[in-house]
């Protein structure tokens, strides 16, 4: 055993437990992942590489020792999450997978390493990350394209999450937060002291956390591989994020700036936000999936961590073709939104086909459907359409440029339905619930009873992402 290796060893055997990974005996490796680093030769190249740029960092910052090996075995942990490794022989594209997460997450890791020795310096947006985000989603969608209901369950998640899910992504999602039961000072406390090895807040930031507005659940977050974390509570039911960030330096916590998470507090509404590593690298990720999204989009913001600090964000937004299918459930227990009489379900197929037409071009659907009625026709559409605009109030004039997701069953675009040679006023928009806005499409239907409107029911239609349009990065 050389030198270098021993002095390595003995800066280990200090520590509370072992770094198993990094300079380990190759005639005692026990998981798969150590199987596989010492059979591969460019990963057992790197590995020693490691173990060479960790002996050089704790000769370097002695100071800076205990907080540096923890911070270690933390990034052995994620790159065993990140880089999952069955037992048992591997096949050939499997291992090839294997070994190119392990050893993405190596150079990573080293280039990290080597950052931190370097003074802080500004850095531009770099978009690599973000592209790389596309790429692995692309092509983790190809993967399943011949099995259309798969997918389309996938579809529906929010990018990050479908890709977290995929063992060798690439993509791993930090552990969930430490979460307290309320926020006081004996709680704070009790964590820091929880810590390995134990943490001291500074008063600062202790007072700004129990200033986070409220005494509701405290979560603490770990960005992985760093020494960075965040505080933070959800308030409301707009679940707006208020959140204090802070670093761990020899034992003590220090209030720092956040990286995505807005210093106004309430300014995150309705999003997610947390962090993460992607290809080996930590990041951290606000993600704007949101149930109550009518456009069926997502987004992502995505932040690495560079030089002991979060760099600028990147963002994704992904844009979707959108599949219909009818709702037999009733989506209200209003008795005129159902649609459980033979008058309503018999209309559901010409529902569903409006629907769909609308979601491509509203005027255009409108205007169509209106020259496809008789004059005599037209004239009743044009009485139906007068009294619901006077009952209704607030509706968008049909010559008002028009997006989709901006109709709602509480302001709908008025159109009529043809059906058997009756028309009936169809009023269509996205369901609402207070100020939840879904995907899923209302079509109350009425018809015209000695100068009054009679609704014979609501037809639903389910709209929900089909495949990937789009995705841009900026």
């Amino acid at each position: 055993m050389n030198m270098s290796r021993r002095a390595f060893l003995f800066c280990l055997c200090l520590t509370p437990s072992p770094l198993a990974a990094q300079g380990f005996d190759c005639g005692k490796a026990q998981t798969p992942i150590e199987n596989l680093i010492c059979t591969a030769p460019e990963l057992g190249a790197l590995d020693r590489a490691l173990n060479v740029a960790v002996q050089e960092r704790l000769i370097a910052t002695p100071q800076e020792r205990t907080d540096f090996l923890v911070d270690s075995r933390r990034w052995l942990s994620m790159r065993d999450q990140t880089c999952a490794t069955p037992a048992g022989p591997l096949s050939t594209e499997r291992r090839a997978a294997a070994v190119s997460c392990l050893a993405k997450a190596y150079r990573a890791r080293l280039d990290a390493l080597a950052g931190s020795t370097l003074e802080k310096t500004t850095v531009g947006v770099d978009k690599t990350l973000c592209h790389r985000f596309v790429e692995t989603y692309r092509n983790a969608l190809s993967a399943q394209a011949n099995d259309s209901g798969k997918l389309n369950t996938l579809l529906n998640q929010s990018p990050f999450a479908f890709l977290a899910s995929r063992p060798n992504s690439g993509v791993v999602r930090a552990p969930e937060a430490t979460s307290l039961p309320e926020t006081n000072a004996r709680q704070i406390d009790q964590w820091g002291q929880s810590q390995k090895p134990p943490v001291r807040l500074s008063k600062k930031l202790r007072r700004e956390i129990l200033g986070l507005g409220s005494t509701a659940i405290l979560n603490f977050e770990h960005a992985p591989q760093t020494n960075f974390y965040v505080a933070s509570q959800v308030q409301g039911t707009a679940h707006c994020i208020y959140a204090v960030a802070f670093v761990i330096r020899n034992g003590v916590a220090e209030r720092v700036a956040k990286p995505l998470w807005p210093d106004q507090p309430g300014d995150s509404c309705g999003v997610d936000q947390f962090f993460g590593v992607i290809d080996g690298r930590t990041v951290a990720v606000q993600d704007n999936e949101s149930p109550y999204e009518a456009s069926l989009a997502a987004r992502l913001s995505i932040k690495a961590w560079s030089h002991d600090a979060f760099g600028p964000a990147c963002s994704v937004s992904f844009d979707y073709n959108p599949t219909f299918a009818d709702i037999t459930d009733d989506m209200a227990q209003e008795p005129d939104r159902k649609c459980d009489n033979a008058a309503c379900i018999a209309l559901r197929p010409e529902a569903k086909t409006m629907v769909e037409a609308i979601q491509k071009d509203p005027l255009a659907a409108r205007k169509d459907a209106i020259e496809r009625l008789s004059p005599i026709q037209r004239t009743t559409f044009a009485a139906m359409e007068k009294l619901a605009r006077e009952k209704i109030g607030d509706i968008p004039a049909p010559d008002q440029p028009a997006n989709p997701a901006g109709y709602l069953d509480q302001n709908p675009l008025l159109a009529p339905l043809l059906h058997q040679g009756e028309v009936y006023l169809a009023s269509i928009g996205h369901y609402t619930i207070g100020w939840r806005v879904y995907p899923d499409w209302s079509v109350k239907l009425d018809k015209l009873d000695h100068d009054q409107l009679t609704t014979i029911g609501t037809a639903s239609v389910a709209m929900r992402r089909g495949t990937l349009r789009a995705a841009t990065v900026e």
